[in-house]
C-alpha cells in the first residue's frame, strides 16, 4: 500500500479530490433529476419561498398586489433578482435556474477550497484531507445545494480566504464585497477577520501601513455599499422583531415550531440551534447537555487554537514546529465569536445571529480539522511511517467516497399531485386558492398564482409580514373547521379566493396538514376539537363540489360549498 498513497506531494491527491467533487455533482444532479425529464416540478425547499415572486420575470404584472410576492421580492438581494432574470433572457426559468446555479457554484467552492487548503497546509496529501472535509461540509443539506442567496456564501468566503491567505488584495476584497450584496451576515464576519488578522504582538498592536490602512478601507467600502441597499428592503414590512416577541411566538419558542429558536430543551438555542445557535450543524445536537453538542465545540475550537498555538511557537523558535501551522482558523473564530455576540444582543434587528457565525465557521472548522489530520500524515511519512499512512489516506478516500454517495445534496421537494398543479397553472393569472393544503407551499414558486398564506412562507421576522401571514393562516385554518355557510363565505369574499384546497386526508381524518401546527398550534388545536364533534362544511361539500379531484388534492368552487351556487 506504499507508493503513490504514502507521498505527500503525489499528483494521486489532486485527482482523488477532483473526483469526490465529481461525485458530489452527480449526486445532487441525480437529487434533482438532471436526467430524469419527470422532474419538472422538482423544486428546492428553500426556494418555495424565495420564488414566490418569480412569475414577475416572465410578466412584470403577474400576481398584482400578492402579499407574498411582494415580500419574497423585497427581501430578495438585487444581484440575486438580476441572475434569475439573465437566465430568464436565455430561455432558463427561474425554477430550472435555482437547480442549475448551485452546481455551478459548488464546482466553483470546489476549485477555490482546494486552492485554499493547498496554501494553508502546503503538501496536495494535507490539502487533500482538508479540502475534501471543508467540500463535504458545505454540500450537505441545505448549505450549498440551494436555490437561494444562502447558496453563494460558500465561495465567496472562499474566495476571500483564498485572498487573504495569500496576501492577495483583489480576492480578498471581491470576496467580502461580492458576499455584501447577496448574503450580508457573514461579510462582514469576513470584513471582521481581516481585522484581526492586522493585529501585531506588542508594543506595535496593528499594522498601520498604507497598504492594510487601504485595504480595510476598499473592504470597508464595497461592504457599506453592498450592504445598504438591504437596509430599507423591507421596510414595508417591519419592523424586525425582539428576541422577547420572538419568545411569545409557538412558531419560534416550542421545539417543534416553524422557526424554532429554542432547543430540545425548550430554552434559547444559544449554544446548539440552526436557526440561532453559534456552532454549524456539522454534528446533529439537540441541547447544551447533550455530548454531541460539547463534541462539536470542541471540532471548532480545538484544532483551530492548535494550529495558532503552533504558529505563534514557530515565531518564537524558528524550525520547532513543522505543521505549516496558522492562525487563519483561530480568527475566524474570534471573529465569528464576537460578530455573533453583538448580533446576538440585538436580536433580530440584525437579522439572524447564526448567519454571521455559521456559514463561517462551517467552512473553517473542517479545513482546520483537515489540516491536522492531513499534516500528521505528512510527518509520519517522513519519519518512514508510509504502510500506517497509506493505510490511514485509503481508509479516509473509502470514507470520503461513502459520504459523496450517500450525503442529501440538497433539498429536493416533489408535490404529490402533480396533476393538480397543471390545473392551477391553466386558471386565469388573477386567481387565488384558498384553503389548507401541502402543496400550496409550493404554488407560487411553481406556476405563478396566488395563494393566501402557507407554513412554508410564515417566516416571523419582520413583524409587519409576519402578523399578515398569521391572520391568512388563522383564517384558512377556522375556515377550513367551520359548518356555517355565512362564515365560509365570508372568508371566501374577504381574501377574493376562486378555489378552496381541501387535502383528501383532510375530509377522512378531520386533520390539518401538520405544518399548520407549526406556525399557529393553538388555532389548528381549536379547529381540529371542533371537527372532532361533528363534521365542516368542507369535510361534506368539497367532493361534491370539487372542480378538480386528484390522489391527494382537491380543488373545490366556493361558492358550491356556501351553497350559494347549486351543488354540480
Amino acid at each position: 500500500m506504499n507508493g503513490a498513497w504514502s507521498r505527500p506531494d503525489s499528483a494521486l491527491w489532486r485527482r482523488l479530490y477532483a473526483a469526490l467533487a465529481a461525485l458530489l455533482a452527480l449526486n445532487y444532479a441525480w437529487r434533482f433529476g438532471f436526467f430524469l425529464p419527470s422532474a419538472a416540478w422538482l423544486i428546492d425547499d428553500d426556494s418555495r419561498q424565495f420564488l414566490a415572486w418569480s412569475a414577475r420575470l416572465a410578466d412584470p404584472a403577474a400576481l398584482k398586489g400578492d402579499l407574498l410576492a411582494d415580500y419574497w421580492q423585497s427581501v430578495t438581494p438585487p444581484v440575486f433578482r438580476w441572475l434569475l432574470q439573465a437566465c430568464a433572457m436565455v430561455g432558463i426559468g427561474p425554477v430550472m435556474a435555482s437547480r442549475m446555479v448551485p452546481l455551478a457554484l459548488f464546482l466553483a467552492a470546489a476549485v477555490l477550497a482546494w486552492k485554499v487548503a493547498l496554501a494553508l497546509t502546503r503538501h496536495p496529501m494535507a490539502a487533500y484531507c482538508a479540502a475534501g472535509l471543508a467540500l463535504l461540509a458545505v454540500a450537505r443539506g441545505d448549505t450549498l445545494f440551494t436555490g437561494t442567496p444562502r447558496a453563494f456564501s460558500a465561495p465567496l468566503l472562499l474566495l476571500f480566504l483564498y485572498g487573504l491567505v495569500r496576501s492577495r488584495p483583489a480576492p480578498t476584497v471581491a470576496g467580502i464585497a461580492l458576499l455584501g450584496t447577496i448574503y450580508p451576515a457573514p461579510a462582514v464576519t469576513a470584513f471582521g477577520m481581516l481585522g484581526l488578522s492586522r493585529l501585531r504582538p506588542p508594543p506595535r498592536l496593528f499594522d498601520w501601513s498604507w497598504r492594510t490602512l487601504l485595504l480595510l478601507g476598499l473592504s470597508a467600502a464595497g461592504l457599506a455599499m453592498a450592504v445598504l441597499p438591504f437596509a430599507s428592503s423591507a421596510g414595508a414590512f417591519g419592523p424586525a422583531i425582539t428576541l422577547h416577541e420572538a419568545l411569545a411566538m409557538p412558531g419560534m419558542a416550542l421545539p417543534e415550531g416553524r422557526s424554532a429558536i429554542v432547543d430540545a430543551s425548550g430554552h434559547v438555542g444559544w449554544i446548539c440551534s440552526k436557526r440561532i445557535g453559534f456552532a454549524p450543524l456539522l454534528i446533529p445536537c439537540g441541547s447544551p447537555g447533550d455530548p454531541r453538542a460539547w463534541a462539536l465545540y470542541v471540532l471548532i475550537f480545538l484544532p483551530a487554537m492548535a494550529l495558532a498555538w503552533l504558529w505563534w511557537r514557530q515565531r518564537a523558535r524558528p524550525g520547532a514546529a513543522r505543521w505549516s501551522p496558522t492562525p487563519v482558523y483561530a480568527l475566524a473564530v474570534v471573529s465569528a465569536l464576537v460578530c455573533y455576540a453583538i448580533a446576538a444582543g440585538v436580536a433580530f434587528q440584525l437579522h439572524l445571529p447564526s448567519r454571521y457565525s455559521q456559514r463561517l465557521l462551517e467552512i473553517t472548522t473542517p479545513l482546520a480539522l483537515g489540516h491536522l489530520v492531513g499534516m500528521a500524515c505528512v510527518l509520519a511519512a517522513g519519519r518512514g511511517k508510509r504502510g500506517a499512512v497509506a493505510a490511514i489516506m485509503a481508509a479516509l478516500t473509502v470514507a470520503f467516497a461513502v459520504a459523496g454517495v450517500a450525503l442529501k445534496t440538497g433539498r429536493p421537494v416533489r408535490p404529490d399531485d402533480p396533476a393538480a398543479l397543471a390545473f392551477i397553472a391553466a386558471l386565469p393569472p388573477g386567481s387565488r386558492i384558498g384553503g389548507a393544503a401541502a402543496q400550496l407551499e409550493s404554488v407560487p414558486a411553481l406556476v405563478g398564482r396566488s395563494v393566501i398564506a402557507t407554513p412554508e412562507h410564515a417566516i416571523p421576522y419582520h413583524k409587519g409580514y409576519f402578523s399578515r401571514i398569521d391572520t391568512r393562516l388563522r383564517a384558512s385554518i377556522a375556515a377550513m373547521a367551520t359548518d356555517r355557510a355565512d362564515s365560509l363565505a365570508d372568508y371566501a369574499r374577504r381574501w377574493g379566493i376562486t378555489l378552496l384546497a381541501v387535502d383528501r386526508s383532510f375530509i377522512a381524518t378531520g386533520k390539518l396538514e401538520p405544518g399548520y401546527a407549526a406556525v399557529a398550534p393553538d388555532a389548528v388545536a381549536r379547529a381540529e376539537a371542533a371537527l372532532a364533534r361533528r363534521p365542516s362544511l368542507v369535510q361534506r361539500r368539497a367532493l361534491s363540489c370539487a372542480v378538480y379531484a386528484g390522489p391527494s388534492l382537491i380543488l373545490a368552487n366556493p361558492d358550491c360549498l356556501t351553497g350559494s351556487r347549486p351543488v354540480p
